[in-house]
């Protein structure tokens, strides 16, 4: 790219003042950002960060702020400023980590849960640097931090007001912080009391919330039964942690939901299902080694591995678990059986109680081990 007139200017008073003829490279980058041509190319905007990955230091202040003001600028690229977030956020410290998740925040009450009439380009900007930074860039911010309180309260807001395709990486963000796990499961508590009628609890909300939650998870499915609504997101979140003391709610409503649909009563039974299933814990480990039928029933097998082992089951134990079931399928003889071995090995390499030697004579297709 040609220098702009400025840049001559500041390369002849460094000569008059016996300086090196070229301004500095990370001064030049910047620059070149701030005013950035939009007839340059993506390889231009490219090689200015990587000047500033290089030389910049990390907690320069003014460093920082001219990254932010580049994140906020309208008038550039949206790729310009994606970067300028990114570069922003490996760079600050404290006071530059606060100054960005601020701007976070403004934007998510901008934006959540509806849009104001911007025009479509800036909205369709601030949604996806919003997204960029809660997909690729928590961990810095999250190490910037001296306390988490701003972080937690941005990703809560988004948590709870975002959209569906943000929320799980907030909800993400919030379970991976290492802040205070009270305004983190206040949040998460939200999240379940909101959304009656999910019918599975996410794994981050799940870690977020903890047995310690059971009394509150309670709390909200019986007010709702109360008013008559079968709460289905607190139903599963009592179900996965193995509350005991629910079933008798879960069982009568079982003939109401069967009058709904036999659906939804086949949801209740799962959550009785999942509750006796794990009292006692080694129950876990009898459903996996049991002769049943894998295409049916793989869901309940995967998530009765998983939950053995967020019970402290060994790892060993449910491998040996799961290798026994796969022996009863291989000595059954029949196709079908062989060809649910695929899914055993698939399942058991996701939850990590298998390797990939293991049943070797099992394969699995290219199409299932894709990301």
């Amino acid at each position: 790219m040609i220098l702009g007139p400025t840049l001559l200017c500041i390369s002849v008073i460094a000569c008059a003042n016996g300086e090196a003829a070229e301004p500095k490279e990370l001064e030049d980058a910047l620059f070149r950002l701030e005013h950035f041509d939009r007839n340059a190319t993506s390889e231009d905007s490219a090689r200015c960060f990587e000047v500033i990955e290089a030389q910049g230091a990390i907690d320069d202040p003014k460093l920082v702020a001219r990254l932010h003001t580049m994140m906020t600028n309208e008038e550039l690229p949206y790729s310009v400023r994606v970067m300028a977030l990114r570069t922003a956020c490996e760079k600050a410290g404290d006071a530059g980590a606060r100054a960005i998740i601020e701007t976070l925040h403004a934007w998510s009450r901008e934006m959540f849960p509806k849009p104001p009439p911007l025009s479509a380009a800036e909205v369709s900007a601030k949604d996806l640097l919003i997204q960029a930074a809660l997909l690729q860039r928590l961990d810095h911010l999250q190490g910037a931090l001296s306390t988490q309180e701003p972080l937690i309260d941005w990703l809560s807001f988004v948590a709870l007001r975002g959209p569906g395709t943000l929320r799980p990486a907030a909800w993400k963000g919030l379970a991976d912080n290492p802040g205070p796990v009270e305004l983190r499961r206040k949040t998460a508590l939200q999240v379940v009391a909101e959304s009656s009628d999910w019918t599975m609890c996410f794994e981050s909300l799940l870690r977020i919330l903890g047995s310690q939650s059971i009394p509150a998870l309670r709390k909200i499915f019986r007010e709702a039964s109360a008013s008559g609504e079968f709460h289905h997101h607190a139903g599963s979140a009592l179900a996965h942690f193995g509350d005991e003391d629910i079933l008798p709610d879960l069982e009568a409503w079982l003939p109401k939901l069967a009058q709904q649909h036999r659906y939804a009563a086949g949801y209740a039974e799962g959550c009785i299902w999942k509750i006796k299933a794990q009292h006692p814990p080694s129950g876990l480990l009898d459903y996996v080694a049991a002769d049943r039928p894998n295409n049916v029933e793989s869901d309940r097998s995967r998530w009765a591995m998983q939950r053995a082992l967020e019970l402290g089951i060994p790892r060993e134990r449910v491998r040996e678990a799961l290798l026994a079931h796969a022996r009863r399928l291989e000595a059954s003889g029949r196709v079908e059986d062989r060809n649910n071995l695929i899914f055993v090995k698939f399942e058991g390499l996701q939850v990590g109680v298998l390797e990939a030697d293991d049943l070797p004579d099992i394969k699995i297709p290219e199409g299932l081990l894709k990301p």
